[in-house]
């Protein structure tokens, strides 16, 4: 993609870059946010502003085009924590100077595609950078995002580029010894001091701000000839000052024949596909055995088997005819209810001389009819109460059309959504989950990094509800880094079901982590003791009972980790269905809580009540 570089001068911004251009993508330009003029130092919760008058040459050092705007507006603060998304509304705020920046920027690249930025940790200022590429119809890439940061900074200074520190303002740093001085140099004592008192090693706690001098993807670097330290605060445990730039001057580099940003071919680990794996491993196969596929067109759907044997509903369900009935269905326990609505007919579809106006008009039937059934027979349920949708399309040629009517009746943070194509009579139906009590956590992150794939559509990675369930998206086999599907080229298919398997697992595993707010325990342990629902979609074939034994096995070798098959919580349910997002032959989705006993009864947090009318709605 061609995108324009959103830099502070910081180490975060540039590598960021060459993480860009490593992975493929043409960088076209360069946009900067500088403070106003006599202001050094800005009170910011977006943008760096120590060291603006050096990361202006940016666009020199790069050869590249760079636009500047004035920042004018001020951070909000007043964001509630467990909702930070950025509202347009407010006043005078400096993400409008970015709006208009990149506003700049497309009326001289009306073909940028992408925004780069260096986002590591802060919610409050991806949300905002995917706020004004959604308002410009661009893609937001954060290469950066949740990486470890140990791991991260190792990386960044291994990688060529060099960095100085320019503001310190944590425990530990002191402006008089570590302003001025390289990032390389001061790598060992960032780890003491994370390990002393917490520090972020990379500076995500504000700790230091950093000013790139040279970096491999430079033309020229540049050279520092007169500063001073200037300080801001001199408190005794964490001062706080920065460096005041008098004088520098650009340098031409001689070109390099290594380049360090040669495009690396990403290699397929092969490592988890040995049939022969682990000692015991055979021992499962009687597990294995048990477990059969099913075709969820003749199984079509646990929960609604368990709604349609209530007669008086006056439920009517002729999978023969070729009328598919509207069905309207909800019922409440407790805090939570289910809900279920078909709509649209594939014959009438089938005979229609508009398509797709018929599409959209039965879509937005259904989630009307969804609305109303929240309300009328889930006892005042809003659309904001959904966790997870099941969303099953009779085409998913029409997903494009479903989905634009989908998004308009969605909150700001949509629930979580698993989405296959469903050989059925009605051209989509919708089951979902709600709760009363309000979400505690939504994932929802639309840019593009190697943390996890990006949500690109209308649903959130993963929610944890009221009463702590945690409801995943459907995850399929995509390299996050690309939005691609694993390259697969050459395996045979068993080796794809099986790769697509492991990499459907290891991408929800960052989710759950994050939403979880506990990175000390892996994604891995809470899958293994918490998981209440696992459902795995496979794509239809006649090899289906052989290729469920392959995604069986990936399970059984992810969970034993750390604890055998037999101590599982929750067997995974395979359905196999005619089709999946992007063409992919597996899809994975996951229900589970955040803590590692489920019988733990002094947790005070959940509530075993919930736990059972979880279980009973679902099964």
């Amino acid at each position: 993609m061609k995108i324009v570089g959103l830099v502070s001068g910081g180490k975060d911004s540039i590598f960021s870059l060459m993480e860009c251009k490593r992975l493929g993508h043409e960088i076209i330009c360069l946009a900067h946010l500088t403070p106003p003029t006599n202001i050094e130092e800005l009170d910011s919760w977006m943008f760096q502003s120590v060291g603006s008058n050096l990361a202006q040459m940016m666009g020199e050092c790069f050869q590249l085009p760079i636009y500047i705007e004035t920042i004018k507006g001020k951070s909000n603060t007043n964001s509630n924590s467990n909702n930070l998304a950025y509202e347009t509304t407010t006043e005078n705020d400096e993400v409008e100077d970015l709006f208009r920046l990149i506003q700049k920027v497309k009326s001289h690249h009306p073909d940028i595609e992408g925004i780069s930025t260096g986002a590591i940790l802060s919610d409050y200022q991806r949300l905002r950078v995917e706020n004004v590429c959604q308002r410009h119809n661009l893609v937001s890439f954060a290469y950066l995002w949740q990486r470890d940061q140990s791991e991260l900074l190792d990386q960044i200074i291994k990688s060529g580029l060099k960095a100085i520190l320019v503001k310190v303002a944590g425990m530990g740093l002191d402006p008089h010894k570590h302003l001025n001085k390289e990032l390389s140099l001061l790598q060992t004592q960032l780890s003491v001091l994370n390990q002393k008192y917490g520090v972020h090693v990379c500076g995500e706690g504000g700790e230091y701000e950093t000013i790139t001098l040279d970096c491999p993807l430079f033309k020229k670097r540049i050279v520092i000839d007169e500063s001073e330290i200037i300080i801001h605060s001199d408190d005794y445990f964490a001062p706080v000052g920065f460096l005041r730039v008098k004088k520098f001057h650009l340098e031409d580099k001689k070109n390099d024949s290594n380049n360090i940003l040669e495009e690396q071919t990403n290699i397929l680990e092969h490592s988890n596909l040995n049939k022969d794996d682990n000692d015991d491993n055979n021992n499962n196969v009687k597990n294995i055995n048990q477990i059969k596929v099913s075709r969820l067109e003749k199984n079509y759907d646990l929960l609604e088997n368990i709604i349609v044997k209530n007669e008086n509903d006056g439920y009517q369900n002729n999978k023969d005819e070729e009328e598919y009935c509207f069905i309207e269905k909800g019922f409440r326990v407790n805090d939570q209810a289910y809900a279920i609505v078909t709509c649209g007919s594939c014959s009438v579809l089938s005979n229609s001389n508009d398509p797709s106006d018929y599409v959209k008009q039965e879509t937005n039937k259904a989630l009307l009819k969804l609305k109303d059934i929240l309300e009328s027979k889930c006892s005042g349920m809003k659309i904001d109460n959904v966790e997870i949708i099941w969303l099953y399309i009779s085409d998913l040629k029409y997903f494009s059309l479903i989905n634009s009517i989908y998004i308009s009746h969605m909150p700001k943070l949509p629930p979580s959504r698993i989405c296959v194509e469903l050989k059925q009579n009605c051209l989509i139906k919708i089951i979902c989950f709600s709760n009363s009590k309000s979400r505690q956590k939504t994932i929802h992150v639309q840019s593009i990094s190697h943390w996890a794939p990006a949500s690109i559509g209308p649903y959130s990675q993963a929610v944890k509800s009221g009463n702590q369930i945690i409801h995943t998206a459907g995850s399929i086999a995509l390299d996050s880094s690309l939005m691609k599907l694993i390259n697969t080229t050459g395996l045979d298919n068993e080796q794809i079901i099986r790769a697509q398997t492991v990499k459907c697992l290891e991408n929800l595993e960052p989710v759950i982590t994050v939403i979880t707010q506990n990175p000390a325990v892996t994604g891995e342990e809470f899958l293994l003791k918490n998981i209440l629902r696992a459902e795995i979609y496979l794509l239809h074939s006649s090899n289906d009972e052989i290729f469920s034994t392959y995604i069986l096995e990936e399970w059984i070798k992810w969970t034993k980790k750390t604890d055998p098959w037999p101590k599982s919580k929750c067997t995974p349910l395979i359905f196999s269905v005619s089709r999946l997002p992007r063409d992919s032959s597996v899809e994975i989705s996951l229900s589970l809580l955040p803590f590692c006993n489920l019988q733990n009864s002094d947790n005070d947090s959940v509530d075993n009540e919930d736990i059972v009318n979880y279980l009973i709605l679902l099964y």
